[in-house]
């Protein structure tokens, strides 16, 4: 007597049931084409609908139970074989011919749960899709509903964007920079006016004490238009400097925050100078 398993697929999930299909039993006329194979593999292909671990034996049920040490008619005896070969449900076909068409008599067993028997009948004509029903009817005789696969997740939606650029910080940077330049011309130009009235001085005449009234006020308005062009390039530069940083940090500090969400998780973007 011997048994084999097929290993659980790669994929099986912890919650998915482990069924182990039993031999097929019985014997039809062979008008009705190889029902034995036909049953067993609609009973696998109903079986995998609904769970991803599903095991072929090549024993009975009967036999099994001779392994559990307990009589197949005993009530208690299915739990017994269930729990023997280490699975969650049996599936148990029975082949029978009436004398017009075939009777093929399914049991699920599942443990600890009142067993569930169908019969479906397969007529030669109707071989094909009698079969099928079986198929079709395994995973609620098992309890759980054909597995449907699930939509693929939508793709990745923008859900927001928002621009960290700041709103045009009108034209006073540049204003400043562009004042600070003429101030330091400005100032220039009072440097060079003072430098041409030190000349003067230097040249007029002292004879007279109203020539001596005309080099003091030469010297008045010399040093009034130096310290003018002094304060005018000190205070240009300072403004200039002061309206080119602004300026430089404004356009550094732009950039762009992206937001995209999708299943299970989000992305942020963020991009520019900093």
């Amino acid at each position: 007597m011997s048994a084999t398993f097929a290993a659980p697929p790669a994929h099986a999930a912890p919650y998915d049931p482990r069924v182990l299909i039993m031999a097929v039993e019985g014997d039809v006329p062979a008008e009705l084409g190889p029902l034995r194979t036909d049953v067993r593999r609609a009973l696998a292909d109903g079986a995998e609908a609904a769970t991803a671990i599903v095991s072929e034996g090549r024993v009975t049920f009967d036999e099994s139970a001779v392994i559990a040490g307990c009589v197949p008619e005993d009530p208690g005896c299915a739990d017994a074989v269930v729990q023997a070969l280490d699975v969650d449900q049996l599936l148990i076909a029975r082949l029978a011919w009436t004398g017009d068409h075939g009777e093929v008599e399914i049991h699920a067993i599942t443990l600890e749960a009142e067993p569930v028997i169908r019969t479906f009948a397969v007529w030669p004509a109707t071989r094909d899709a009698d079969v099928d029903a079986i198929r079709v009817a395994v995973p609620k005789m098992l309890g759980w509903e054909a597995r449907v696969a699930p939509p693929p997740p939508p793709p990745p939606a923008a859900i927001a964007m928002r621009s960290l650029e700041r709103e045009p910080v009108s034209r006073i940077p540049p204003s400043l920079v562009i004042g600070g330049g003429v101030a330091i011309v400005a100032g220039a130009i009072s440097w060079a006016v003072a430098a041409s009235l030190q000349g003067d001085i230097d040249d007029a005449p002292i004879g007279t004490p109203a020539e001596i009234e005309h080099l003091a006020a030469l010297e008045d308005r010399a040093a009034l238009t130096a310290t003018v062009g002094n304060v005018l390039v000190f205070a240009g530069a300072l403004v200039g400097a002061v309206g080119g940083a602004w300026w430089w940090h404004d356009h550094r500090s732009r950039g762009t925050l992206a937001i995209s969400a999708a299943p299970g998780g989000a992305t942020v973007t963020l991009g520019g100078a900093w």
